[in-house]
């Protein structure tokens, strides 16, 4: 006698496990109310019993997340975005004062760039015979010049030009720092005779 095995509600449901899954619970109902060619009797009850346990954990098995789980994954992330953007925030408020180091130190190396040069143009005028285009005094004073437009130039730049001889020693001959200052940058330069 064959028993006729009532179809199952009509999830509707757009994931493919759901679908294959309700397919292997229908081919199971379907084998588990065949008839059998074992003869009827408590083996054959048990066994149709426990296929119904195995269905019953199957229905009672969804897939998905529970709420303790969702509630644990987003204290997580949240945890993980504050830290980040802790770390960040701190990254880009320290980036305006490297800006500014940077800034500062470009303007207080061109007022140095420009005396070397002079120093240089100098020297080069005192290892020639004709030392006409130059002299130690006309350096100085262009040292001057160079720091008297730079300071009018550039706000809160400081140059300082000084005798360094006594700090370096007694050595015949003069020689002047010169020290360019802004901010938190300094750059000090030596220029002997």
């Amino acid at each position: 006698m064959k028993r006729q095995v009532s179809s199952l509600p009509n999830f509707s449901s757009t994931h493919k496990s759901k679908s294959i899954q309700k397919s292997r619970i229908q081919s199971s109902l379907e084998m588990a109310f065949q008839p059998h060619d074992r003869p009827a009797g408590r083996h054959r009850r048990d066994c149709r019993f426990g296929f119904h346990k195995q269905i019953k954990e199957i229905l009672h098995s969804e897939q998905g997340f529970t709420l303790i789980e969702v509630i644990v994954t987003m204290v997580i992330v949240t945890v993980a975005s504050l830290a980040v953007f802790t770390f960040l925030n701190g990254v880009v408020l320290k980036s305006g004062e490297s800006l500014s180091l940077v800034r500062d130190l470009a303007e207080i190396q061109q007022p140095i760039e420009e005396m070397t040069a002079i120093y240089q143009d100098y020297l080069l005028a005192a290892g020639t015979e004709d030392n006409s285009t130059g002299s130690w005094t006309d350096c100085k004073e262009s040292f001057q010049q160079v720091k008297t437009t730079y300071e009018e130039s550039f706000e809160n730049l400081t140059i300082t030009i000084s005798e360094a001889g006594g700090a370096i020693g007694s050595t015949g001959f003069e020689i002047r720092q010169v020290t360019a200052t802004k901010g938190q940058n300094s750059l000090s330069v030596f220029f002997s005779e």
